[in-house]
């Protein structure tokens, strides 16, 4: 993806006397880049611009979605099966397309499937709903890999978690104004269907496909009409974006490989080690949105619905700012354990106020569905905010691991996809079943019913709890830290640089003789050539193998050492690695050099097939 020929170490060596003409014109352009962003830095005004644009977009998706069960009711919650389930499917070739696209015309086509979809609740026509589902479906996949790419080009090491909390909490602030709207012009519907004081008999059980909402007039309908003007908006804010400041620090290098490739690389990072420990906690992610959105949101009278929300959309909103701050100094455990701990209590008060709607139902009208009469809704309204607290967590953490731990290796995109794919896979399977275990013909669940969903969110909890801590005391090779050294002023720990990076089909990487074996033992640079050698190549190994390839792969290298070391010892243990067994004896430079960070022996690159 093409980058800006003014970056900002341009503008500032442009500031000292004496500067040329063109450099003069070069400042203007890109002082003008400056004025477009008021002064903001571009990336921090790409995160913010990405944040509006998701903010409308789902604005008018996450309120139908909140909403699709209690008005809907079956076609709702099919029809997010429908969405979440090709999601997962299409999570494993949304990065190609993402990469195509690029960032920003990826989100912008994508988003548009959501505008579709909310469109064609206006005046339901089944077959159309279903269609545009399957649409989003795909589009759904494409977008959040264009925004993972799009916050990964905009994020370094240092406010990946930062911005990404601010993305979320700014997100997140979509369910205040879809469900205001939505509270008011569902209570007036309400109030019209029982004007006079009339009462009105249960209809028969329509069947799952039967649709609830019926023609224009329909105050539902018209909800839908500002939804759809309001998702239209968002996605033109897309364009808005501009091309992200690589001078800023940019996380990850975009790779350009064949179609096929992409494919066969998104699936087999499924594979990787750290890879599978985070499957759960990205399925979870999932599970506890169905909590949130379907069952939560059945538990009661549906213009209530709206008001409710609004605490997790302040609670998302408050955490973005919050959250990220309390993760950066404790560290990502304990901010996961802060969000199961509010989605434990969250679903106990659920649970509590779920009982007691029932009761005084019971009594009042004579069925447990959740009534109008009921006026007891602070634990929902405490458990929604604990819900946002809970989801802002561990949606804000995960983001933070794909936005930065694959990135040295290429693999960003991939990691994106993998997160939504398997988040989608945790969603779909949610609403998918929860047509079966709802009170027949009805659209709200049994206490007993609610429980069983509650455990299955507690148990996924737990696995991913489980999950995050093993991702954590695992090797660290496939994000490059195997290679990094601890020694102080070290030259690799205050030059931002990657580990390993692929384009175009090949890998690129390199490694000082200073790996895990070294530093762990206490040697690091007082260990012997030999020992350093063998770090270096045995780092360069991991790399290159939880990037796909292997050191039999290698094509080039370039092999540096110090004036002090045994270079015959050094080439000699090179062999052994990249010379035995290779598909080709990979071409060779060696030098010898003064200097090597963190006051190595040693330092090997490679260049190898991917």
């Amino acid at each position: 993806m093409g980058r800006g020929n003014v970056q900002d170490e341009d503008a500032r060596d442009l500031l000292l006397p004496g500067g040329t003409g063109r450099e003069e014109a070069d400042f203007d352009q890109h002082r003008g880049k400056q004025l477009f962003t008021l002064g903001v830095d571009r990336n921090y005004a790409n995160v913010l611009t990405t944040a509006l644009g998701f903010l409308l977009v789902f604005t008018a998706f996450q309120t139908t979605q909140m909403l699709a069960a209690s008005i809907i009711g079956d076609l709702g919650t099919i029809s997010l099966g429908i969405i979440y389930t090709l999601f997962t499917l299409g999570g494993f070739v949304a990065p190609v397309i993402a990469r195509m696209l690029g960032p920003k015309m990826g989100m912008f086509f994508a988003s548009m499937s959501y505008v579709i979809y909310v469109a064609s609740l206006i005046d339901v026509v089944v077959p159309v709903v279903i269609l545009t589902a399957c649409l989003i479906g795909f589009g759904a996949a494409v977008l959040w890999v264009s925004q993972g790419m799009m916050m990964s080009l905009c994020t370094n090491n240092q406010n990946k978690t930062k911005y990404n909390s601010l993305f979320w909490g700014l997100f997140n602030l979509c369910v205040l104004p879809g469900n205001i709207a939505g509270h008011f012009i569902l209570m007036h519907g309400d109030s019209d269907s029982d004007a006079g004081g009339t009462t009105t008999t249960a209809a028969p059980d329509p069947g799952p496909f039967k649709p609830m909402i019926k023609g224009w007039k329909n105050p539902n309908s018209a909800l839908f009409v500002v939804l759809t003007i309001c998702g239209g908006i968002g996605s033109c804010v897309f364009l808005l974006l501009r091309e992200p400041d690589k001078s800023r620090g940019t996380a990850p290098t975009l790779e350009t490989r064949p179609v096929m490739q992409q494919i066969k690389a998104t699936f087999a990072l499924v594979f990787y080690p750290r890879m599978m420990c985070l499957l759960p906690l990205f399925t979870f992610t999932g599970v506890a949105m169905t909590m949130w959105a379907s069952w939560f949101t059945r538990q009661m009278y549906k213009t209530e619905i709206g008001l409710v929300m609004i605490g997790l959309g302040l609670a998302e909103f408050c955490g973005g700012f919050t959250i990220g701050p309390f993760v950066e100094k404790y560290g990502r455990n304990p901010g996961l354990v802060l969000g199961a701990t509010c989605g434990v209590i969250a679903m106990l008060l659920t649970y509590m106020g779920s009982k007691d709607m029932a009761s005084f139902c019971t009594d009042h009208t004579g069925s447990a569905k959740p009534c109008k009469e009921f006026t007891a809704y602070t634990p929902f309204y405490i458990a929604a905010a604990l819900y946002g607290f809970m989801d802002c967590t561990f949606q804000s953490c995960t983001a933070a691991i794909c936005a930065s731990s694959f990135a040295s290796t290429g693999h960003t995109a991939d990691a994106w996809a993998l997160f939504r794919t398997f988040q989608s896979l945790g969603a779909a399977v949610g609403f998918l079943i929860s047509p079966s275990l709802v009170a027949h013909g009805s659209n709200y669940s049994t206490s007993t019913q609610l429980l069983v969903e509650i455990a299955i969110t507690v148990i996924m909890g737990y696995l991913a709890m489980f999950g995050h801590w093993l991702f954590s005391k695992y090797p660290t090779a496939d994000t490059g830290d195997a290679t990094s050294v601890t020694a102080g002023n070290d030259d690799a720990d205050t030059i931002p640089h990657s580990k390993a990076v692929i384009v175009n089909g090949m890998l690129y990487s390199s490694a000082i003789g200073a790996g895990p074996s070294l530093t762990d033992g206490g040697k690091g640079a007082d260990a012997t050539t030999a020992e350093q050698a063998t770090a270096a190549c045995e780092s360069i190994k991991a790399l290159l193998e939880r990037c796909g390839s292997a050191c039999d792969k290698v094509v080039k290298a370039t092999v540096f050492t110090t004036v002090d070391a045994d270079a015959e010892v050094v080439m000699s243990i090179y062999q052994n690695y990249f010379v035995k067994g290779a598909e080709v004896i990979p071409a060779l430079t060696t030098a010898m050099v003064s200097h090597v960070p963190g006051g190595s022996q040693v330092q090997i690159e490679v260049v190898a097939k991917a």
